[in-house]
């Protein structure tokens, strides 16, 4: 696992929600701590998401488009995260 620091935003009609801090990414997925509405701490991984993002300028920094289906009340959704991160040495 590559340590990293990122930045999430999930965009939304009314708002948006960005989270910042250092996470890790493994071959696929990127792994960040999170709190719960019952603010109990667990780790939140984004399934597949280092394949949708790309290296910027030549540099250690990859950003990319993540969307995830979910199911409410008998509908599906769609959630839509813009991703940045960078390597850490």
């Amino acid at each position: 696992m590559q340590k990293v620091v990122y930045s999430v935003t999930r965009v939304m009609k009314e708002d948006n929600l960005k989270v910042k801090g250092v996470g890790y990414i493994s071959d696929t997925d990127l792994l960040i701590l999170a709190i719960s509405k019952d603010n109990n701490p667990y780790i939140r991984v984004f399934e597949d998401c280092i394949k949708y993002c790309h290296q910027i300028n030549n540099s250690d920094a990859y950003k990319g488009t993540y969307y995830e289906m979910d199911e409410y009340e008998g509908h599906d959704y769609q959630r839509t995260f813009y991703i940045w991160y960078k390597l850490l040495a």
